[in-house]
């Protein structure tokens, strides 16, 4: 399964095998494949790499259960660099050394989503974990120092960073993550400012952009929720759709050739032969 990909078509993911193994994957334009398995872990998954490849972000469980944890086993999260060389005509994957992304506070469950180029990495940690296996969302900014910022949004819902680009600009969902929320915001790390973007219909429920480019355009789904008239059934169908935003461009109007007045009421454009 994919989870995200560069600018060189270069998809990082994850395969379940039949023993129910999960293994981490990168995979090249051309088809070739290559796996990651992090070091003592019998599962590991890419959640995001960086616009230009060489690096990836994902997290990995331990092999067993820790005390305290409800059975549930510790999720680590890390970031990893990675060279391409090619050796006999064929392309090899060497790994660097990953570095764990544990959150900025003490917790046994860390989600990395996203990373840029420059070594940004955002993602969210699962905190103040109970004896019911109860706990709260807390998401987070990693800079290449090792240095993490909260993310928050202004009206202090829990949300969760989706996607960054090299700038760097987060796109926050406005949602406890992986369950369906509300708006979302643009947040530029550099200046600490949010930017509230705008919902595709009045009806939508739930935004969640997943990729941005570095020019600015980003791209994700949105929910909608649509009376059906029929009450028994609750009333209610949600539709899920794809989006994509662009950057405002300047656009140059182009008119009919020389030979050939605009077209009117009293003058209808001539049929094409």
């Amino acid at each position: 399964a994919g989870m995200a990909d560069d600018a060189r078509q270069t998809v990082a993911g994850k395969d379940e095998s039949v023993t129910g193994s999960t293994t981490a994957i990168l995979s090249f334009a051309n088809g070739r494949c290559f796996p990651y398995l992090y070091p003592g872990s019998d599962h590991t998954w890419f959640t995001g790499i960086s616009k230009t490849g060489g690096r990836v972000a994902g997290h990995f469980v331990n092999a067993f259960p820790e005390p305290g944890q409800g059975g549930r086993t510790r999720e680590h999260g890390f970031v990893i660099d990675y060279t391409v060389s090619m050796v006999g005509g064929v392309e090899v994957v060497t790994w660097g050394t990953p570095i764990l992304l544990d959150g900025p506070g003490a917790t046994t469950r860390n989600y990395p989503t996203a990373c840029n180029s420059n070594g940004v990495c955002v993602g969210y940690s699962e905190i103040n974990i109970d004896a019911n296996n109860k706990f709260t969302y807390a998401a987070w900014l990693r800079w290449p120092d090792g240095t993490y910022e909260p993310l928050t949004v202004p009206n202090g819902q829990p949300t969760c960073p989706l996607a960054i680009n090299d700038t760097p600009v987060v796109l926050l969902s406005e949602q406890t993550c992986n369950v369906n929320g509300g708006p979302a915001w643009w947040y530029d790390a550099n200046t600490h400012t949010h930017y509230p973007l705008p919902l595709p219909t009045p009806d939508t429920t739930t935004l969640a952009p997943t990729a941005i480019t570095n020019a600015g355009a980003f791209a994700g789904f949105y929910v909608r929720q649509i009376p059906t008239g029929q009450p028994a059934a609750g009333d209610i169908r949600f539709e899920v759709h794809g989006f994509i935003a662009l950057p405002d461009v300047a656009v140059t109007p182009t008119g009919p050739p020389a030979d050939e007045p605009p077209a009117t009421k009293e003058n209808p454009p001539k049929d094409k032969k």
